[in-house]
């Protein structure tokens, strides 16, 4: 019984290290901004559910960014974040869901800075 104790006991002290050193990784992380924001119906209520993607848009003399994840699907709230680089760009972001009319719009960013877009999807037409 000693010698499984002295065993997980040596099993611990090992992977301490390895824990504190993964952590320091999460700490010296690229910096990023972020692209937020909320999905709502035309009448003012959030809408959960519908899908968002977000994509660069290059203007003159600006390199084209890969975002890691470019979609997103609005949260029960109607909310949605992207990390982007932290170069200067702008980037349009768009939201649409079966039965609504999609909806668009671009934003600037430049630095670890946060914006935040609201977008408004009217009822599609019968």
């Amino acid at each position: 019984m000693r010698r499984i104790g002295s065993s997980l006991l040596l099993l611990l002290v090992a992977a301490v290290p390895a824990a504190v050193s993964g952590s320091k990784k999460h700490k010296d992380a690229e910096p990023y901004g972020i692209v937020a924001g909320t999905v709502f119906r035309d009448n003012g209520y959030a809408l959960p559910g519908a899908k968002v993607v977000i994509s660069p848009d290059p203007q003159a003399g600006q390199m084209p960014v890969k975002i890691e994840y470019p979609r997103a699907i609005s949260d029960n709230r109607g909310e949605f974040a992207f990390r982007v680089p932290v170069n200067a760009m702008r980037y349009t972001v768009k939201a649409e869901m079966k039965g609504f009319e999609p909806a668009q719009k671009s934003v600037d960013i430049e630095g670890e800075v946060r914006m935040d877009v609201s977008l408004i999807l009217p009822a599609a037409s019968k």
